[in-house]
């Protein structure tokens, strides 16, 4: 007898790291209903879930919801918490937010603040609902990051002032509620049966913050369509490739780079955006809506990829390998699993300006072989994913 199979993910608006391992998912699913708090079909590579059994929650029709949905993470956490997953047999969640919220159980009448703020043990009366219902889902977790808001990096979002007005509201809400949803969150992740990290520094960040433990599988990157030509084209100059956020620290690698008269393709946009612009030098160029075709021949043409920030994983990484191009990155994070150095790039220490000009002074493109750069992404294609997930899922059947 088949198994009946859902997935659940924080959100779909747009094509990210988060959104394809839902895609990949999907494809190995295809049957499997999708829940998610909002979904935008005519957000960037939205269109590849046409297929799709998609079922929202209601925040899909509140205001600024497909847009901003930064607003909404305590009513997003309560709707994903009133779905009833006790019909199937195996639940996937993809989350790094509210998403792994989810029940395999009915609702339970304890109320969300009550788990919050109750001096008692919150997961008691949970538990016992669990045991007593041996016919629950299996619930695994495929987790991105510890949610960055509450554990990773909430004081950058708490100084963030890319928002205006309902970011002045976003933050003042955050600085009231940060304790309660700290606790939630907490307790969000002691229900899933596995839970999976997409890198070993979100590994050691579940054990950090919510005392788990976990396996590793990296997320799917399609590696195949950054092949670069047979003859490919010169490279020159370097590019930064990614969405336009604070802590990536983008301006850096735009400043050393209009101080060195170097070329830089920044591709992507985001609340930064218009920031970097304006610090920009004439050897700086910008581009924000390049399809993927575009995406691939501009890493054919690089010396190498530079990543400013520390990230959950790090796909762009992946796909630069891919293309056959160097990287140069912030050493940490998830390039420590993509990055060996001297092999496939150069790391600097600190994430500053001058470190960054140090890592460039010593990069030399002619150290690097493009065979072994593309041997290396293959590690993260998405056969790799399905495979350790179907690995995963039977060893709970």
């Amino acid at each position: 007898m088949a198994k009946k199979i859902a997935i659940v993910c924080d959100w779909l608006t747009n094509q990210g790291g988060a959104e394809r391992v839902v895609l990949e998912l999907h494809k190995m699913f295809p049957e499997a209903p999708i829940y998610t708090s909002v979904y935008d079909k005519r957000g960037p590579g939205m269109e590849q879930f046409v297929d799709a059994d998609i079922r929202t929650s209601f925040i899909q029709h509140l205001p600024w919801a497909k847009t901003k949905y930064q607003l909404y993470p305590v009513l997003r956490r309560w709707a994903f918490t009133r779905w009833d997953f006790s019909g199937y047999d195996l639940v996937i969640s993809s989350s790094g937010a509210e998403a792994k919220a989810i029940r395999m159980t009915k609702p339970s009448s304890i109320s969300n603040w009550q788990l919050a703020i109750g001096n008692k043990d919150p997961m008691k009366n949970e538990k016992r609902t669990m045991k007593n219902n041996v016919n629950r889902p299996i619930h695994i977790n495929y987790c991105h990051s510890p949610t960055h808001y509450y554990w990773v990096r909430p004081e950058e979002y708490l100084r963030s002032d890319t928002m205006g007005t309902l970011g002045k509201l976003l933050r003042w809400g955050l600085r009231l509620l940060i304790k309660p949803m700290r606790r939630l969150d907490y307790l969000a992740a002691q229900r899933p049966d596995v839970m999976i990290a997409n890198s070993t520094l979100t590994q050691s960040r579940i054990k950090q913050f919510y005392d788990r433990d976990s396996q590793v599988i990296f997320p799917p990157v399609d590696v195949e369509r950054f092949t670069p030509p047979e003859h490919p084209p010169a490279r020159k100059g370097f590019v930064s490739l990614g969405r336009q956020v604070h802590y990536m620290r983008r301006d850096i690698a735009v400043e050393t780079c209009t101080q060195l008269s170097l070329l830089l393709r920044i591709i992507g946009r985001g609340p930064e955006h218009e920031r970097l612009r304006a610090m920009a030098g004439h050897t700086i160029e910008f581009y924000e809506d390049l399809s993927d075709e575009e995406v691939a021949e501009a890493l054919w043409h690089a010396e190498a990829l530079i990543s400013t920030g520390i990230e959950d994983f790090g796909i762009t990484a992946v796909e630069a390998l891919a293309a056959g191009c160097p990287v140069i990155a912030l050493k940490g994070g998830g390039a420590e699993d993509i990055v060996e150095e001297g092999k496939h790039g150069v790391y600097f220490g600190e994430q500053s300006q001058g470190s960054l000009q140090k890592a460039l002074a010593s990069f030399n493109l002619d150290k690097f072989n493009s065979v072994q750069l593309i041997k290396r992404s293959q590690k993260f294609s998405a056969g790799e994913f399905r495979s350790s997930m179907e690995r995963v899922i039977n060893s709970r059947s």
